[in-house]
């Protein structure tokens, strides 16, 4: 394993710790506008990881299906737990306590999909070396 050398990309740092700021600036919202933008990201990175995993090459197909665990478990709550995301969504009486579970759940979903992902590229390039499909020679 002497030819193994991991290589960082400033790109992807400063997308990882803006949209890691952007999670924390919305889960740090005060309002009910905060949950709704943390419930349509769920969905929408749910979406992107599944175009990832569907047409992605070199390391963007792992890192898409790393993180597609966690935000595929959020999802499988939003299906089972519908009718009291509606209830707090309305602004239907719900303790405080839940809501702010309900909202660090979407956090760390989000955050943990990232990590997740970045671990998945790095299992990949630990197999593989860091060569990439899509680079030509």
């Amino acid at each position: 394993m002497a030819g193994f050398r991991i290589q960082f990309s400033l790109a992807a740092l400063q997308l990882t710790v803006a949209s890691v700021a952007v999670v924390l600036a919305i889960f740090l919202a005060p309002s009910r506008l905060g949950d709704a933008c943390l419930a349509i990201m769920i969905v929408c990175l749910s979406a992107f990881c599944l175009v990832g995993i569907a047409y992605g090459s070199g390391n963007v197909r792992p890192f898409c299906l790393g993180a597609s665990v966690p935000l595929g478990l959020v999802l499988l709550y939003f299906g089972t737990h519908l009718d009291q995301i509606f209830d707090m969504w309305w602004f239907i009486t719900v303790e405080r306590s839940r809501a702010l579970e309900f909202r660090k759940m979407l956090a760390t979903a989000i955050i943990g999909g990232i990590v997740l992902g970045y671990l998945c590229v790095g299992f990949r390039r630990l197999l593989r070396g860091n060569d990439s499909d899509s680079r030509p020679e």
